[in-house]
């Protein structure tokens, strides 16, 4: 195991990401394509020799002590909250305090898992600081930052934003048995959009989620050996009229939107083209915008216009209700399509990278 030097200053830089397939499948348990961005929150700590950790949030101005000591702190409803308790829980031990900044240039509330790449850095920083004889796995750091994150609060996200930022790459996740499978980018240009509009993600998510559960249920009820995993196009006009009617466009949505990640995933391993992956990706808006309904009008025409500028596809990131949209294009035409995403109405657009990929 590598040896770690707990009482050294420290540096931690961790990636957003970006979904391009499968948003609103993973905590169905169906799989998604996504893929970590150039672009980072940042984490930097020096000991301080007290009993505590003075955290300050350059982008919010804000500043934050955790005690080192869970009984101690005042505030108990927070991801650094959560985050240290977990630490503490997996047997993690800190003997003294850090002055810490973070700081990063992902969008907050956008779409782009600002929060779990903030959470991730603080748990790479607490397993750093806490375990002085191991490095914990990717895979390790992103079951940390879930359980922080998402269990710690019983709310409703997959596992898709931990792993894929842990692993830092372009992947493809089956959620039934959280597998990672690195994937080759055949994109030469990728924009990301900020709408302007606040993301909406509890009220979308939490919704979706229930809805589409609830199809499904109903349908195992009918059928116990019914798995929504190898269900195809032909099960959706079989069970249609079993399922309550509010259910049925999250049922057809979580059907069809598996069939387009699978499509998608064959088109990566065959080396398909940008422009064919484009196509299934506005296949995939589609679908959320009419059936899940989680794409504002004003978002739907800002990437209309971005399609028209060049763009293969386009699509809304997240959970959605607003936040940021993804277009992939060649690289010639991604100044069009910034230009394109701003003349619409986006309050800013820009070009990013996929990481290893």
């Amino acid at each position: 195991m590598s040896l770690i030097n707990a009482k050294s200053n420290c540096k931690i830089r961790v990636p957003g990401r970006v979904c391009f397939f499968g948003d609103h499948q993973d905590y169905l348990g169906l799989p998604i394509i996504a893929g970590a961005i150039d672009r980072y929150v940042t984490l930097t700590a020096q000991p301080n020799g007290l009993s505590c950790f003075n955290i300050a949030l350059k982008n919010t101005n804000s500043i934050i002590q955790m005690p080192l000591s869970l009984e101690q702190s005042t505030i108990k409803s927070d991801y650094f909250f959560s985050g240290l308790s977990i630490m503490l829980d997996q047997g993690a031990r800190f003997d003294q305090g850090y002055d810490i900044s973070i700081e990063g240039n992902i969008p907050i509330n956008a779409g782009l898992s600002s929060s779990t790449a903030l959470v991730t850095a603080w748990i790479k920083f607490l397993a750093t600081i806490g375990f002085t004889h191991l490095r914990p796995s990717s895979n390790q750091i992103a079951t940390w930052s879930h359980q922080a994150e998402v269990s710690f609060f019983n709310a409703p996200g997959g596992h898709m934003d931990h792993l894929t930022i842990a692993h830092q790459h372009l992947i493809f996740l089956d959620n039934t048995s959280l597998t990672v499978e690195r994937l080759n980018s055949p994109f030469d240009g990728i924009v990301i959009a900020e709408s302007g509009i606040d993301k909406k993600t509890l009220e979308v998510l939490g919704n979706a989620r229930s809805y589409a559960e609830k199809a499904i249920q109903k349908v195992k009820a009918i059928n116990p050996e019914f798995r929504i995993q190898q269900a195809d196009a032909s099960a959706i006009e079989l069970y249609m009229n079993a399922i309550d009617p509010m259910y049925r466009k999250h049922w057809y949505a979580a059907i069809h939107n598996h069939m387009i990640t699978q499509q998608a995933l064959q088109l990566f391993k065959q080396r398909g083209t940008a422009e064919s992956l484009g196509a299934l990706m506005n296949a995939h808006q589609h679908i959320l915008a009419n059936y899940i309904e989680n794409t504002p009008k004003a978002m739907s025409r800002m990437m209309d216009s971005a399609l028209q500028s060049g763009a293969y596809g386009a699509k809304i990131v997240g959970s959605g209700g607003g936040g940021t949209m993804v277009a992939i294009c060649s690289q010639d035409d991604c100044h069009a399509v910034v230009k394109a995403f701003k003349n619409s109405g986006a309050v800013n657009a820009y070009t990013v990278g996929l990481l290893n990929a």
